[in-house]
């Protein structure tokens, strides 16, 4: 985080308000170049390729799309295989092997009830076309259990460093309330 930024504690109202906005200042250039590219992509994916007002009425708008043909051929290839979960004993105990066997049986579940392999196939999908996917998982109240949400990266703020997604400084998501939501949160 660059000096004289505060987002700890001990920061006041004010030190949080003065890095936020530093953070938005900091990746809207770059959020903003992704975004232009990412549209383009998905207009190629869903088969917008051809100025269709520019062609003339004799001829065909119709184009051969390999942007989703390709796409779609590798999603599959790419999430098909089932994840293998392998937990292993901190010590060489009869307990510690059954608890390493328990858990390897709760991650294959809870991959299985949380649906992650259809996650994976959009967040391949995003990767391909937008540049990047996203997967947030947290603890859902609603459900009183862990929950692994997709994320659209066309709504994800991130800083233009070259560097691994753990160890970025911040993300910030875009996100939208209606007026309800709003007041039924306050």
């Amino acid at each position: 985080m660059p000096k004289g930024y505060k987002f700890d504690e001990s920061a006041t109202d004010d030190d949080l308000i003065i890095t936020k906005n530093a953070w938005l200042r900091e990746s809207r250039p770059y959020h903003d170049e992704l975004l232009m590219h990412q549209e383009k992509c998905l207009k190629y994916y869903k088969g917008d390729q051809t100025e269709r007002l520019q062609v003339q009425s004799y001829n065909s708008d119709v184009v051969y799309n390999r942007v989703f043909e390709g796409t779609e051929t590798l999603v599959p290839i790419i999430t098909g295989s089932a994840h293998q979960f392998l937990a292993l004993p901190g010590v060489d105990s009869e307990v510690a092997i059954k608890n390493a066997q328990q858990l390897q049986k709760v991650l294959a579940r809870k991959y299985t009830d949380l649906d992650i392999q259809k996650l994976n196939e959009g967040v391949a999908r995003d990767m391909i076309l937008k540049r990047f996917g996203v997967l947030e998982w947290g603890w859902d109240i609603q459900t009183d259990d862990v929950c692994v949400w997709w994320i659209d990266p066309r709504l994800v703020l991130i800083p233009r460093l070259r560097c691994p997604a753990n160890k970025l400084p911040y993300v910030g998501v875009i996100e939208e309330y209606s007026e309800w939501e709003i007041i039924s949160l306050a």
